[in-house]
């Protein structure tokens, strides 16, 4: 990914205070949050892909029998799981933006990640549009489960950005300093003969680094957080999976 290429070609050059450390803690934190949030939220999906899977014969009027059920309790725990989501994402990128005055790098990371969100959301909207207006349709089962599949592709898809990409950048760049360690070697600079201070120097080349450019900022809006929920996606080893699935039961 490009973007995988333009984080490792920047190393920051400065000594990171420590409350800017801890936004970043912060903004790592709601990441992970966000993506715990998604796995919880995708893996509620098999309620009503693992039935649909499973019975290649499912009846229309079986459908429209239990159209309630997918309509109602289903549709909204849908909304809400990836409302989740959302929500841990705006904050991290809230944390994120703090960083982005003049750092071009940074401003592609958080555009990069709010597009993802979009496509996801866009896949979640479809999904919940066919399950409210297509349950009549005699290819119903089979437009559930593609919808299902295009969701689950771009949550992985958010998944590896989140981990792979923005914490990795976190973790390098603002929460430890291995870039001082590994390049102090090569800074063999006499300053009694070199005119200009160091941190200059050092903020000179990095403004070589930085793509010129800069892509427009995008603005969601907030959505409500619901902190019942917290422990779960703070922390990972609290999610259990459900696989029962009784009449599209929860």
């Amino acid at each position: 990914m490009v973007f995988r290429r333009i984080a490792e070609s920047i190393e920051m050059s400065f000594d990171i205070p420590d409350a800017e450390k801890e936004t970043a803690a912060q903004a790592k934190m709601h990441f992970e949050a966000a993506a715990n949030a998604l796995k919880l939220a995708t893996e509620h999906l098999d309620h009503i892909y693992d039935p649909f899977s499973d019975h290649a014969n499912i009846s229309t009027e079986s459908v429209i029998e239990n159209r309630g059920v997918l309509q109602g309790r289903y549709s909204t725990r849908i909304k809400n799981n990836f409302n989740k989501v959302k929500a841990h994402g705006l904050i991290a990128i809230r944390k994120m933006n703090e960083f982005s005055t003049g750092d071009n790098v940074i401003k592609e990371l958080i555009n990069t990640f709010v597009d993802s969100m979009g496509d996801v959301e866009f896949h979640v909207a479809s999904l919940l549009n066919t399950l409210k207006n297509d349950y009549k349709s005699s290819d119903f089962r089979d437009m559930v489960i593609k919808s299902i599949e295009d969701v689950r592709k771009q949550a992985a898809e958010l998944d590896e950005f989140i981990y792979d990409i923005m914490i990795e950048h976190i973790d390098k760049d603002f929460l430890t300093k291995t870039w001082m360690n590994e390049t102090s070697d090569q800074l063999q600079l006499d300053m009694d003969e070199e005119k200009i201070p160091l941190v200059v120097q050092l903020h000179k080349e990095r403004e070589k680094q930085l793509n010129p450019g800069a892509f427009p900022m995008s603005e969601k809006q907030e959505q409500t957080l619901n902190m019942g929920d917290a422990q779960r996606m703070l922390h990972p080893n609290f999610m259990q999976r459900d696989t029962s699935m009784g009449n599209f039961g929860e």
